[in-house]
């Protein structure tokens, strides 16, 4: 035969003088036996160059073989950077990724979460836009199939939740500024929409004040995970005339910012201002100086999330709560 020919598992069957189904079984790893049979049957599928068509035997199985993931954004390089690792983790066991954007909008969310389940996905991984918003979509989409939370998650539901520890995080950027005699620091964040915004303000506070720091209440100024939204805090900042020592960032998009506008104001980077990030982004070393920030595990989180999604005895019964611990890396900036 032809090799360049459409080879069907008729032809193996002919081939290896056996059954439809007796290759169908082989293939597929259901026929318990490991014999001279088996043997032909993959010989002769090997000699006809015959690849088995996933899609087709997920439809015959009834099983998908496809995830879900749904983001807040394709512009943040944390998320990009959290769905390559989770592409990585399910394709490595055979499974393809169906991404998709919410674009921190909890309507749409919900439109992405419903076309998801139409498609019949085996499970979802998701990191809520919203704490309160996204929540009646999470609980109604986990009764259908398996969910797992990822880096945010909603308020008041039990669903498992991956994620790293903020409360860890701010007290490593706290002792970083303790570590270089700084006694005066802003907070730049997002809105308090999000659990992480909401974890890593509430953080800072704490261990501000346990470390006695001064964060004056005009120091922290919460907006968006943007350039644009830092640069603008920044200005606040140097508009007021009253500067802190340090900025701590709630993710490197900010600080990225505020670097940009500190510098356009003839201000030096750690001399004269000192910046921190969240998330160590591929910039966070490129940027000069370079980026003082909070590594967050992104392929340890993947691949739990992928753990608690395969497991399909245990997803909709015991729901598990999973912070991971982040590093601190200390670079020029701080």
């Amino acid at each position: 035969m032809d090799i360049a020919e459409k080879v069907s598992i008729a032809d193996v069957a002919k081939r290896a003088q056996v059954s439809v189904a007796t290759v169908s079984r082989v293939l597929s790893g259901k026929r318990p036996k490991h014999d001279q049979l088996e043997t032909r049957v993959l010989q002769s599928a090997k000699e006809l160059h015959y690849s088995r068509n996933p899609f087709a035997s997920a439809l015959r199985s009834q099983k998908s073989i496809t995830v879900g993931l749904v983001i807040p954004t394709m512009e943040n390089p944390f998320f990009a950077a959290l769905a390559e690792n989770i592409e990585h983790v399910v394709s490595r066991e055979g499974y393809n990724l169906f991404i998709c954007s919410s674009n921190n909008d909890p309507r749409i969310e919900k439109v992405k979460i419903d076309t998801l389940i139409n498609q019949q996905v085996k499970g979802i991984a998701i990191v809520p836009c919203d704490k309160t918003k996204s929540r009646s979509t999470l609980v109604r989409a986990a009764a259908e199939i398996p969910v797992v939370q990822i880096d945010q998650r909603v308020d008041s539901v039990n669903l498992s939740w991956i994620g790293v520890d903020d409360d860890y995080a701010m007290q490593l950027l706290v002792s970083r500024l303790l570590e270089c005699g700084y006694e005066t620091a802003a907070f730049l964040g997002s809105a308090l929409i999000d659990s992480s915004a909401d974890d890593r303000f509430g953080m800072f506070t704490k261990h501000v004040a346990d470390a006695g720091l001064v964060a004056k209440p005009e120091w922290i100024l919460l907006g968006e995970h943007s350039i644009d939204w830092g640069c603008r805090a920044a200005k606040q900042l140097l508009d007021s005339g009253d500067l802190p020592r340090a900025v701590v960032c709630t993710s490197d998009l900010i600080a990225l910012g505020a670097m940009n506008a500190f510098r356009d104001a003839g201000l030096s980077i750690p001399q004269d201002i000192a910046v921190s990030g969240f998330d160590d982004t591929p910039f966070a070393e490129l940027i000069t100086p370079r980026l003082t920030t909070i590594r967050q595990p992104t392929l340890r989180m993947a691949s739990e999330a992928w753990h608690l999604l395969s497991n399909e005895e245990g997803a909709h019964t015991v729901p598990v709560h999973m912070s991971l611990t982040p590093d601190l890396i200390k670079r020029e900036s701080l």
